[in-house]
């Protein structure tokens, strides 16, 4: 016997955490912060096309953002009953339907302080209305091209709860030696983490600089 080898070689890791985001609570909790997300939601986006003296170019920002939050719930909650430890289509296309609303919503979110900032610091609301197509195209176009290279690379799928809880992201294989860890760490970056980080700071920026703008306007007064 090759006491040496037996030293260093280990079986693989199974990674088989899906029982832990599949539990009733899990599932219940889920469910029921989700229905709570559909409804807001869904109130801002009536109250918008029911309400026309509220169609401000800012509300049709914020309806953006409601629409991509809503699609992000639904998607949760059909990923909490999806079956534990399974790489269906199902999951992958509930990974891919999750991950770019979730994308979405970050962009609209940087575009409402930029457009706010544009309108009020700035004072030129014309060239706020202007980057409007530039808005569209960045805030839908991106996501779509970076989720879609995701699942083209084939890393969408049952993260395991590793990454998220009860529903898919990106994909853990079934054994700990088939992809590198700094792989999954990438894809969450590349897909979702990076973005968010970045639009944080970004609204951070802009929205103090508009506090800061706000602030002397007082002063003058």
């Amino acid at each position: 016997m090759n006491f040496a080898n037996a030293s260093t070689t280990h079986p693989p890791v199974t990674l088989s955490f899906g029982d832990i985001g599949n539990t009733t609570l899990n599932r219940a909790l889920v469910t029921i912060t989700c229905l709570l997300s559909l409804l807001g939601a869904s109130i801002i986006i009536i109250t918008y096309v029911e309400w026309k003296d509220m169609r401000s170019t800012s509300r049709r920002i914020l309806v953006y953002i409601s629409i991509a939050d809503s699609i992000v719930a639904a998607s949760y909650i059909f990923g909490a009953y999806l079956p534990q430890n399974t790489n269906s289509n199902a999951c992958t296309t509930q990974s891919f339907i999750s991950t770019t609303a979730n994308l979405w919503s970050f962009f609209w979110t940087l575009f409402m302080a930029i457009f706010l900032y544009t309108t009020i610091a700035m004072q030129k609301p014309s060239t706020a209305l202007k980057m409007f197509w530039m808005y569209h195209g960045i805030g839908w176009g991106v996501p779509v091209f970076v989720v879609s290279f995701a699942l083209f690379e084939g890393v969408l799928g049952n993260d395991r709860d590793i990454f998220s809880s009860a529903w898919c992201w990106i994909k853990v294989q079934g054994s700990g030696k088939s992809t590198q860890h700094h792989s999954y760490i990438i894809w969450m970056l590349v897909t979702g983490k990076a973005w968010e980080i970045l639009v944080f700071v970004l609204i951070l920026i802009f929205y103090g600089l508009l506090k800061w703008h706000l602030r002397e306007e007082v002063k003058t007064v």
